[in-house]
């Protein structure tokens, strides 16, 4: 009875125990200290970082561009990876009645969006061609860290009835705010959002005719949000802009820019003054004077000079760039390169002592890394492209098979797929092995490795049988033609 009593028993409520004190800190890096004390404590929203930083952020950004060298070599690397030589190609999948590929749609819908791609059917202004707006949109996102683009519909927007328009995303005011009390929206950022929170509109700064002049004291056109392309990268929840894409490294790199220039100058300074001449008797003469009246001593390499009564010499060895420099580099290389998402073999084209093992490695990582941009590249900025160009070349009959324009439901025709640039190993005999292993223990397929190579499948696969007709209607073999090659 007595078990079952205790069992039933009310325990006595538990007793509170007071929360740490604010002051009280648990984890290492919430504590100050002399070392940590200009280490903020206080969070701020995305837009809230945004709006102080953006601008001084994406100046210095774009100067380094301008002027480092190595932020040059890592937006190279941005345009020719993610881009490519071809830039990312159109593959048209649309699915005829019979459940196969209808190749003829197809193939109008391929040759006309590479006649679209011609500077004078896609650039606003005429001068690029679509796989060098590519370059250009992907660089931007880069250096300002977004891409901003106007798609211009309508009558003069040519034949396709589309051109797309790059704007600087600093036209985008990241100073404009303020409240839209009649709907209830918001202008953050130079965005603005409605009563939802959806983006409604853009206000782009301008001067012409039709802008309006906002409270704080610009011009600005206030652009509908189906008609703007704005890509970042959003890294956090609610963040409304993107910032560049070599933020963290900024502060490294202007200091390893001004040790760089300070050695060579130490080392120039060294390689050209011999020394100094020190006199006890009164001021040095020096060989001549200048306009300034400024004595000027001439050194000439291999020649010693006497010296007259009471002079002594006094020679000037800076002893700089000091052994360690190239290492010091290095390691700065190295930890710019790891926020910039590349290896130090990359960023500084600096292959000494790098083998095969590593180098494989290391590219199989960073590989992955451009893979996952070329996917956002083509969801934020290729397909709202392409889904414009297709609903405005429908309406006006730019797309035709066998003379016949297209015609089927839009869901039809706008499957598509997108073959971004893919790489050649430095040992292609392996992997072309590792492959074929592969196709027969049925991991992957022949079309995987043509998509993985850059290539299209229907095409190669065409292509092939074309040969394969032509070889034997002349009697030849792939074996024989290789060999003659």
């Amino acid at each position: 009875m007595a078990f079952w009593t205790n069992i039933f028993k009310r325990s006595a409520p538990p007793r509170r125990r007071a929360l740490p004190a604010r002051g009280r800190r648990n984890f290492a890096g919430a504590k100050g200290g002399n070392l940590l004390y200009k280490w903020t404590t206080t969070p701020r929203t995305p837009d809230e970082v945004l709006a102080a930083d953006l601008r001084p952020l994406r100046a210095r950004s774009r100067d380094s561009f301008h002027n480092n060298d190595f932020v040059r070599r890592f937006v190279g690397l941005v345009k020719g990876n993610i881009i490519g030589p071809r830039g990312v190609v159109l593959q048209a999948q649309s699915i005829g009645y019979s459940g196969m590929h209808d190749r003829p749609a197809n193939d109008a819908i391929e040759e006309a969006w590479r006649d679209w791609c011609r500077p004078e059917n896609c650039d606003f202004y005429g001068r690029l061609a679509f796989v060098e707006m590519q370059r250009q949109a992907i660089a931007s996102a880069a250096i300002d860290g977004e891409i901003l683009a106007r798609k211009i519909t309508g009558k003069a927007a040519g034949k396709f009835g589309l051109l797309v328009q790059h704007m600087d995303p600093e036209s985008l005011d990241s100073d404009y705010n303020a409240e839209l009390r009649n709907s209830g929206g918001v202008i953050r950022l130079g965005i603005e959002y409605d009563s939802n929170g959806r983006v409604a509109a853009y206000h782009i700064r301008s001067s012409s005719d039709d802008a309006y002049r906002a409270p704080n004291g610009n011009h600005y056109v206030r652009v509908p949000a189906r008609e703007i392309i704005h890509a970042y990268l959003p890294e956090q929840v609610n963040q409304g802009r993107g910032y560049p894409w070599i933020s963290t490294a900024l502060q490294r790199l202007k200091m390893l820019d001004g040790y760089y220039e300070a050695a060579l100058v130490a080392a120039r300074a060294g390689a050209s003054k011999m020394g100094f001449i020190t006199s006890t008797d009164g001021e040095y003469v020096g060989d001549d004077v200048d306009a300034d009246g400024a004595t000027v001593a001439e050194f000439e390499a291999g020649i010693i000079e006497n010296l007259r009564s009471g002079e002594t010499f006094q020679a000037f060895d800076p002893r700089y760039p000091h052994e360690q420099f190239g290492q010091f580099v290095k390691t700065c290389l190295q930890a710019i390169g790891g926020s910039l998402g590349v290896s130090y073999v990359s960023l500084s084209n600096d292959l000494e002592g790098v083998n095969y093992s590593s180098i494989r490695a290391g590219v199989l990582e960073e590989r992955e890394a451009w893979k996952a941009l070329q996917e956002w590249f083509i969801d934020a900025y290729l397909r709202p492209v392409f889904e414009a160009w297709m609903r405005e070349a429908r309406l006006r009959d730019a797309i035709t098979v066998f003379g016949v324009p297209l015609s089927g439901p839009e869901e039809k025709y706008g499957r598509v797929s997108w073959q971004a640039r893919r790489w050649a190993w430095v040992d292609p005999q392996k992997d072309m092995n590792a492959s074929i292993m592969a196709i027969n223990n049925n991991i992957t397929t022949v079309s995987a490795v043509i998509r993985e190579a850059g290539k299209d499948p229907e095409e190669v696969f065409q292509e092939r049988a074309k040969e394969k007709a032509r070889l034997a209607e002349l009697g030849l073999t792939v074996a024989e033609v290789v060999n003659n090659v």
